[in-house]
């Protein structure tokens, strides 16, 4: 997204807080900056766009929301596993961490596991803002993921 559709975006009336989402894709340091672990080529061009984006969704109270990658040593997708991937994101470490741009405020880590109903709702109202699993009718979507990255998430999700 460019300046100049940004803007425009933001004089539209569709996008309305109540049932808009930013969902952050991955914009971990070991993807996003070419010094780190699995740089995804040209990310670091798209920063600014990011920051606006995270910044436009906290001033009109637009709930963020996103997936991070987090990978242990013992983790299948790991070259040294046997896996296709060098070593990124490793649980704790600077590169698992969000870009400056889109860094949370007040982060609700949810894993990836089974919820009860009512445990997985107390996690969606600790967050920025709360979020509803059925509210979002708009998607802002931030990501340096490749576009087939992004429909397998999907289409799982």
């Amino acid at each position: 997204m460019n300046s100049e559709s940004f803007v425009a975006c933001q004089k539209t009336e569709a996008m309305n807080p109540k049932t808009t989402l930013f969902y952050d894709v991955d914009t971990q340091r070991d993807f996003m900056l070419s010094e780190e672990k699995l740089y995804v080529p040209g990310a670091e061009r798209i920063l600014p766009q990011l920051e606006m984006l995270t910044k436009f969704a906290r001033q009109k109270g637009i709930a963020i929301a996103g997936s991070a990658d987090r990978h242990f040593p013992d983790d299948p997708e790991l070259q040294k596993n046997g896996g296709e991937y060098p070593e990124h994101c490793m649980a704790g470490t600077v590169g698992q961490r969000r870009v400056d741009a889109t860094a949370p405020w007040c982060p609700v880590w949810i894993e990836n596991r089974d919820y009860a109903e009512a445990e997985l709702q107390a996690l969606l109202q600790r967050g920025e803002k709360s979020i509803s699993r059925s509210s979002a009718s708009m998607c802002l979507l931030g990501t340096a993921m490749p576009p087939r990255c992004l429909i397998s998430c999907f289409r799982e999700h």
